[in-house]
């Protein structure tokens, strides 16, 4: 397993999770390990993934959680995400970490027949970004960043699956 690392300009870099991995080679003395490098990993990005790989890899102790999200806050660093996230998990299990419940049978989902609804989806959200386009400065500042940042993730996977070809 990778860890996560974070480019800190000019040439250093975070760690963002795995610091348990780097410790053990540390240890081992090693000199070289694998990692995934984000290149242009916000801070608040950061967390999330951080907050991702501490909770998938133990159980989640509900007061420690608290006492983290109390610490995030303290430190100014508890975005609405990280507060969503830490709430899921803190929240009892019957309530929203439990799996969601279908009405009906299973469906299930032919590959090509999801892959061209999700064209046609796209294709009308293009339509509807080109009107957003012609009026871009008169957009609130808030609502620009936001739209750059669902762009970005939007620009991310496509390098990845261009990767994949």
């Amino acid at each position: 397993m990778p860890v996560d690392l974070r480019l800190r300009p000019p040439d250093r870099f975070q760690v963002v999770c795995g610091f348990r991995r780097v410790a053990a080679l540390r240890l081992l003395k090693r000199e070289r390990i694998l990692a995934r490098v984000h290149t242009d990993l916000n801070e608040e990005d950061a967390l999330q993934i951080a907050l991702a790989d501490l909770l998938e890899s133990r159980p989640a102790d509900r007061d420690q959680l608290k006492v983290l999200r109390e610490q995030l806050r303290e430190q100014g660093r508890l975005s609405a995400g990280a507060a969503e996230t830490l709430e899921r998990a803190i929240s009892p299990l019957d309530d929203e970490l439990a799996p969601e419940l279908v009405d009906g049978p299973d469906e299930e989902v032919d590959l090509d027949e999801l892959a061209q609804d999700a064209i046609g989806r796209m294709a009308s959200l293009n339509q509807d970004l080109a009107l957003v386009v012609e009026f871009w400065t008169a957009l609130e500042p808030g609502l620009r960043e936001a739209l750059l940042e669902q762009l970005s993730y939007s620009e991310q996977l496509v390098a990845y699956l261009r990767g994949l070809r």
